[in-house]
């Protein structure tokens, strides 16, 4: 566990609020880790010149499950060539523009089988005129959409309760070409009710940013979305967005 630990340093948390919500009740503002003003954020750990050896996986209850590779998505239309735009009610009734996305980190070559699985869902407001933000530009804060999480076991999730407490932190975010991966570095805690403190992260390639049709806003297991295209993130100015409604926040969670 100390290994995770010494991951989890490199990242400065965003600290994330809460909702009722039987899967997780966290839906406050976590504090990015770009913030220059941000006192909590320590020296990498994790640099060529540490004698630690890097591990990428999430811990529960003392026990590591590791994950080799983590696809990152964030939704669009049917049509494939515009992002979605939520208005997001929180539950202390006030409005967020954001756009949705999903980090899956998972080991084997197939995420749909595999025995360790942790997706999380992250809400990330727009910036000015709409603008599209990646994971590590926001200087302000994420929302949180909740976990699903296989722990060495493919066709049962995790009943986790209610989780609280989450705190995200992205610390690089450069993706690969259409044949290329790119990389990514990414931690999060949260508290669950059932588990207690769940610990992830992650430092390694990327498969994405994919852009991807979300037929349901909530899912039941893994997911369950389809694989659009890949896209740099550099080319989003091409593309459009599109209002994709106002929704309640505990509406849009990922549920179990």
């Amino acid at each position: 566990m100390k290994k995770i630990f010494l991951s989890l340093a490199a990242m400065a948390f965003l600290a994330v609020g809460t909702v009722s919500c039987s899967s997780s009740d966290d839906s406050s503002p976590v504090e990015n880790p770009n913030n220059p003003n941000n006192p909590n954020n320590p020296n990498n750990p994790n640099n060529p010149n540490n004698p630690n050896e890097e591990v990428n996986g999430f811990v529960i209850e003392d026990e590591f499950y590791n994950v080799d590779m983590l696809e990152s998505r964030v939704m669009i239309n049917e049509a494939g060539n515009a992002i979605g735009i939520i208005d997001l009610e929180l539950t202390d009734g006030s409005t967020v523009r954001v756009t949705r996305w999903d980090m899956i980190a998972y080991n084997g070559d197939d995420m749909m089988e595999s025995s360790n699985y942790h997706q999380f869902r992250i809400f990330i407001p727009v910036g000015p005129n709409d603008e599209i933000l990646a994971p590590n530009q926001l200087e302000g804060s994420f929302i949180s959409g909740g976990f699903i999480i296989y722990a060495n076991n493919a066709s049962t999730p995790l009943s986790l309760g209610t989780t609280s407490g989450t705190r995200v932190g992205f610390e690089t975010y450069v993706e690969g070409g259409e044949d290329s991966y790119g990389q990514i570095s990414y931690a999060s805690i949260t508290n669950s009710s059932e588990y207690g403190e769940i610990q992830m992260a992650y430092a390694g390639d990327m498969d994405g940013t994919y852009f991807s049709i979300f037929t349901d806003y909530t899912t039941p297991n893994r997911a369950a979305a389809v694989n659009n295209k890949k896209i740099s993130f550099k080319e989003l100015s091409k593309l459009k967005t599109y209002n994709a409604g106002s929704h309640k926040l505990e509406d849009l969670m990922l549920s179990k």
